[in-house]
């Protein structure tokens, strides 16, 4: 798990230093999922400092006054709160402990935004989120958080979340298009933000972009080209497997911008690379 988490720390000073580039490819959310028969499907409410708490063990059972404050009208159980969290480091992760710092910052000084958190004892982890998914599924009074597209496959119950404006809201492909809308991915066409907690009625709090880091000069041209074709492949012919699995297509400017970073792309001989592949590119073959 630490390399893993060094071998992100690696990659974002490659790209702050300009030697690689962060290309988007899809926009999702995070899910917290729970596990209480008793409630029916996303209506939990829960605030961002709430959710902070219980993964931090502060709070530890399901009809504490924390969560009652929040659900008044719900018939909240004595269940202790079984916590389920990634055993392996992974970007979920990361962009989870990153929403959790900025609405809490105890979470932030203690744990602040990394792809494997030293969790408080108790938790139970597993391994993957299909791990986490089956986790939460067979265990009563448990919680976890899950890559959206998850949540359909498993069956699993999801909450309403409490977001940067004050509405409480449910994940779905409209609010993480909301938080896409209200960034500056959108907005300027730069990546190297996340997209957790942005501004907007209508945005889930919890919207993360999935990456891909390629070398702005490649050593080796030939795979570099292989990877760059599916990429544009799925740019051009992809929009339908990216809705059947839950994620949210990038709008034609941010695909833009993001076909500047392809464009820019070298071979080691100072060759361009990506616009000699965006030029021949047949929209028919990956």
């Amino acid at each position: 798990m630490k390399y893993i988490y060094f071998l992100l720390l690696a990659t974002m000073a490659l790209v702050q230093a300009g030697l690689a580039s962060a290309l988007p490819v899809a926009i999702t959310g995070i899910s917290p999922i729970i596990n209480l028969p008793k409630l029916p499907n996303g209506h939990l409410r829960l605030t961002g400092e709430v959710l902070s708490r219980i993964f931090m063990g502060e709070i530890t059972r399901w009809n504490a006054a924390d969560i009652a404050a929040l659900n008044p009208d719900l018939p909240l159980s004595d269940l202790p709160i079984k916590v389920v969290v990634r055993a392996d480091g992974s970007g979920t992760t990361y962009n989870f402990a990153d929403y959790l710092g900025k609405v809490s910052p105890q979470w932030k000084k203690t744990y602040g935004a990394k792809t494997s958190i030293a969790w408080p004892a108790g938790v139970l982890a597993f391994k993957g989120s299909d791990g986490v998914a089956k986790g939460v599924r067979d265990t009563v009074g448990a919680i976890g958080y899950v890559d959206h597209g998850y949540v359909a496959e498993y069956g699993l119950t999801t909450v309403q979340m409490k977001n940067a404006d004050g509405i409480y809201v449910k994940p779905s492909i409209d609010a993480f298009k909301a938080a896409l809308a209200n960034s500056d991915w959108s907005a300027t066409g730069v990546f190297n933000s996340t997209l957790t907690q942005r501004p907007g009625k209508s945005v889930w709090p919890i919207t993360m972009g999935t990456l891909v880091v390629f070398p702005k000069v490649t050593q080796n041209p030939d795979q570099t080209a292989q990877a760059l074709r599916f990429i544009l492949w799925s740019f051009l012919n992809g929009d339908t497997l990216v809705q059947e699995n839950n994620f949210v297509r990038l709008p034609d400017r941010v695909q833009a911008s993001a076909f500047k970073i392809i464009s820019s792309i070298r071979d080691n001989q100072g060759k361009p690379l990506g616009m000699s592949l965006i030029s021949s590119f047949n929209r028919s073959s990956p």
